[in-house]
């Protein structure tokens, strides 16, 4: 219980505290001015200011950035940057501070990360808008690619959950009231069951295989394997 490390950065003003392990077991910290990593131990060990290749000509923190997500494996670490009205990409970087990757996700109002087995990486994206083009997409990358998605799965909705991953070959997510299961190597639906009022990112019991969440009317909810 006894205090620890701290480690400041002055001048950088972001209304989110994100923080992820990721390649050589470090920390990793995206702030608008650049992303730090740390040791265990609380000592700086690089930044990398560029975000983008406009990022080269500035000497001021870009305006209104803002970061939406952060997550981390043993192979890269993934940050969601840009900016309202703007859009946003997700970038894939080396333990090195290299941007091995970025893929363009376009004008969103969430996004979640969830990174699993084989240096697999499950987003949900969420549009800021529905219109005919514009879907919520569900992505799998390869951390060490050339961020193309393996697979990607829409679904006519703006609500999705963060994705949760089983150790049965199986992607959950909750949108629109209705549960989503795909299957993790391809991304092909499995199963979607309607649920009154269901809201929040389902979780799964490994040994029955049933997946649980909650709705907004204080109901607890147990759900198949089959759905």
């Amino acid at each position: 219980g006894s205090s620890g490390w701290n480690f400041a950065v002055y001048g950088d003003k972001s209304n989110s505290a994100m923080i992820a392990f990721g390649p050589g077991n470090l920390l990793y910290l995206p702030l608008p001015s650049g992303l730090y990593a740390l040791d265990a131990e609380g000592s700086y060990q690089w930044l990398m200011q560029r975000y983008d290749s406009r990022d080269a000509n500035r000497t001021q923190i870009a305006d209104k950035r803002e970061i939406l997500a952060c997550a981390g494996n043993s192979q890269a670490v993934f940050v969601v940057t840009g900016k309202k009205g703007q859009g946003y990409s997700l970038l894939a970087v080396s333990g090195e501070g290299k941007i091995l990757w970025r893929y363009w996700l376009g004008d969103i109002k969430t996004v979640n990360l969830a990174a699993g087995l084989e240096g697999r990486l499950y987003v949900t994206v969420n549009p800021g808008k529905i219109d005919r083009l514009t879907r919520g997409m569900v992505y799998s990358f390869d951390s060490t690619g050339d961020g193309n998605p393996r697979w990607s799965y829409s679904v006519n909705r703006n609500d999705l959950t963060a994705p949760t991953l089983s150790g049965h070959g199986q992607l959950y997510f909750c949108a629109g009231n209705e549960l989503f299961a795909l299957d993790l190597a391809n991304g092909s639906k499995i199963w979607s069951a309607p649920l009154y009022k269901a809201v929040s990112c389902p979780a799964v019991d490994e040994n029955s295989r049933r997946v649980y969440l909650g709705a907004d009317d204080s109901r607890l909810l147990a759900v198949t394997p089959q759905g």
